[in-house]
Order: structure tokens, then sequence, then C-alpha cells
């Protein structure tokens, strides 16, 4: 299945089109009418399989949340005698480009979905053909086997 692309300039002018383009899936208005119904229940669905530490991605969550949450655990452990923290910190800021289909697929599996949304999902994200268009040129056919696609509610 080929999806139509649109494209957003990062840099202005654009001098190259893998690194000044960043490519938007463009799903109709049925598909995506469906996918909120869908990620609504899924959402649901796997709520009690999610770790309560988890917020990255949760609906209802945010970065405040993180940031808060780790100032007071520093605070606590500080305020014993002779006690310190040590942080290492992580930036996955690309974390969603990443993601391997068969992975996220097997993982959803496992929080027990129906086969018949695993296929839906399957459907969607695996064997994607995607291609840029700049006025009426085509240009880098790809096929993704990572990351969520870009312009969709996943």
């Amino acid at each position: 299945m080929e999806w139509k692309m649109a494209t957003v300039v990062k840099n202005k002018p654009p001098v190259s089109i893998e690194k000044d383009i960043r490519p938007i899936s463009l799903t109709p208005i049925a598909a995506k009418v469906f996918e909120s119904i869908i990620m609504k229940w899924v959402d649901e669905t796997i709520e009690g399989e999610i770790d309560d530490k988890q917020i990255g991605g949760i609906s209802g969550t945010s970065t405040t949340d993180v940031l808060v949450e780790l100032v007071h655990m520093w605070y606590k452990t500080t305020d014993k005698l002779n006690s310190y923290v040590r942080v290492v910190m992580l930036d996955f800021s690309k974390a969603f480009d990443l993601i391997n289909h068969h992975l996220l697929l097997d993982k959803l599996q496992s929080y027990g979905l129906p086969a018949h949304i695993l296929r839906w999902m399957a459907t969607f994200l695996l064997d994607r053909v995607q291609r840029v268009k700049i006025g009426n040129e085509y240009y880098h056919s790809g096929h993704p086997n990572v990351g969520v696609p870009q312009g969709t509610l996943s």
C-alpha cells in the first residue's frame, strides 16, 4: 500500500531532501477517525498493564509530571543525613522514530490485544511505501520499518 506524503521544511531554503525536509503521512480522514477510536480502546485495554511510573505517551501526563516526581524524590532522599543523589540523564527525543514495528506488535500482543486489532495495526505499520512530493516531482521512495508515522495519532 502506498501512502501519500506531505513535507515540512525544517531549514529554509532546503538544501538536502534527506536533512532539510521532514515527511508527514497524509492519512485519509476516515482512517484517522477509525485510528482515534481504536487508540482510545487500546489505551483503556492496556491501561492496567503499564507501570504506574510510566509517564511518556500516557494520556493526561506530561514532562512536567516527570520533573515534579523527580525533584520530589531527590529532595526526599537528600533530606536524610549523609545521603546524596546521582543522576544520569538520557535524551530519548528520537525514541518514536526508532520503534521497531514487529517488537511493538509483539508487546501489544503480550498485553492481550485481540488478533483482529493486531492485524489492523500490522497492516497500517508494516510494508509501508512512502515518497516525498515537492511540487510535481516525487523523491525518496522508501519502506520505513521503524518509527511512528508522522501525522498519525499513534
